[in-house]
């Protein structure tokens, strides 16, 4: 296990690099002048040489590719261009509205996802099954661009159950969180589903009715806990692109997070804000990934020894 963790995590060092490197380039041949964003097209060419010096952007690219590197390692992301602050501190102001807003949906999500897909898999055809079936295929067509509006207008406009926007307490965060779990409940009770019926087919559960189990003892000792290991991977992916900040859901809810942090910095040009979300993104995206292939191996033994 200690081998297949290790190849694991020796795969993000290049890939975090590749990351980095692209979010260099792309922030450097952006159109537009950030010292101009700064001080308007009416500051003075002095004023606009020095500024352009601090900002060490009149340095060769190779030496500002070497500084952005060493500034990054010392977990430096520099400061932005609008408020001045340190780009590490409007991350960490905004991630726990992420986390908040990512852990309810994946909450809610496996709540309904696993016991629905788990019976519907457990009996085939029957009405929780069909109804499972609607739900999922459901659940999944529904952009969040169009499910948000529809949540708003049903339960706060017309019910008046829960606040519109901005994140003031438990109420605020049911819809958007709501917007989230749907799709994301969708998938997992359709994996669980899938991953259920082809276990039912195995032989080692033919061979416990054989032995006389109770088919309740089937299903949740030996039928469900093999069925979850595909949902794994689906739940790790699924939290690792809810905690990078879903731009959509947290824009339309007002909710104070990294997805809003980021479109606003894209809008205003600020371009160390832009480049500081995308490193946290991707960090974030590959060390849920990681966790979720160390924890699929935890469970699925055959992939440990077939790395190995």
């Amino acid at each position: 296990m200690i081998s297949y963790t290790l190849k694991r995590l020796l795969i993000l060092i290049p890939v975090f690099i590749g990351v980095g490197t692209l979010s260099f380039l792309l922030i450097h041949f952006i159109p537009g002048d950030p010292v101009d964003l700064i001080l308007g097209d009416q500051a003075s060419l002095e004023d606009k040489a020095n500024l352009r010096s601090s900002l060490n952007l009149d340095a060769p690219l190779s030496a500002q590719y070497l500084k952005f590197w060493t500034d990054l390692v010392q977990g430096d992301l520099g400061n932005s261009l609008r408020s001045h602050k340190p780009v590490t501190t409007l991350i960490a102001e905004r991630f726990p509205a992420t986390f908040e807003l990512a852990f309810s949906a994946v909450l809610m999500a496996l709540l309904f996802g696993l016991p629905t897909g788990a019976l519907a898999g457990a009996k085939p055809y029957s009405p929780v099954d069909l109804g499972g079936l609607g739900y999922g295929i459901l659940g999944i067509s529904l952009p969040a661009i169009f499910l948000a509006p529809l949540l708003i207008y049903l339960f706060s406009m017309k019910l008046d159950w829960f606040p519109v926007s901005e994140r003031s307490g438990w109420d605020s965060l049911v819809l958007p969180a709501l917007s989230l779990a749907i799709p994301l409940s969708a998938v997992t009770l359709r994996v669980t589903r899938a991953s259920m019926l082809e276990v039912i087919g195995e032989d080692y559960i033919r061979t416990a009715r054989s032995k006389g189990l109770g088919e309740k003892k089937i299903y949740l000792v030996h039928a469900l806990r093999n069925a979850l290991i595909p949902v794994i991977t689906i739940v790790g992916l699924q939290l690792g692109a809810l905690l990078t900040g879903t731009v959509i859901t947290e824009t339309i809810f007002d909710w104070p997070g990294i997805g809003t942090l980021l479109l606003s910095a894209i809008q205003q040009r600020d371009y160390p804000v832009v480049q500081g979300c995308v490193l946290f993104i991707a960090f974030i995206y590959v060390l849920v990934n990681f966790l979720t292939d160390v924890a699929y191996g935890f469970a699925n033994p055959r992939i440990r020894l077939e790395d190995s």
